[in-house]
């Protein structure tokens, strides 16, 4: 939404700041929650992030899901379930991305050849 893109904003303009003045650049990389793929807004949104954020975003997104506060209030992981959930395939995806532990491989998360496909 628009109050978490003025937190990115500020965010990186502080990271400036504080490179400048220590001359060391941070890694700083971006990843989109609570994407809803059935929503016409969710996925505008996420292709402003992507066009305005591409060099620190990570190319999928965390669906929205009521594993995490599910998980969270009975004191789980999320991967103490008994199914697959969406919360559950986004992280991993995402995790295994972050550690470079494989490659993006076919999956129900948004990848940059999604965003390519809604835009069109």
């Amino acid at each position: 939404d628009k109050f978490s893109e003025m937190a990115i904003d500020f965010m990186l303009e502080e990271w400036g700041i504080l490179s400048r003045r220590f001359k060391s650049l941070p890694s700083v990389k971006l990843i989109v929650n609570r994407h809803d793929p059935r929503l016409k807004a969710s996925n505008e949104q996420l292709i402003h992030m992507v066009s305005k954020y591409k060099d620190y975003i990570y190319p999928t997104a965390i669906r929205a899901s009521a594993d995490f506060m599910t998980s969270t209030n009975s004191n789980e992981h999320l991967w103490e379930g008994k199914r697959t959930s969406s919360a559950s395939e986004d992280v991993d995806l995402f995790v295994r991305h972050a550690l470079n532990l494989s490659e993006l491989t076919e999956s129900k998360t948004v990848k940059k050849e999604t965003i390519q496909e809604i835009q069109a």
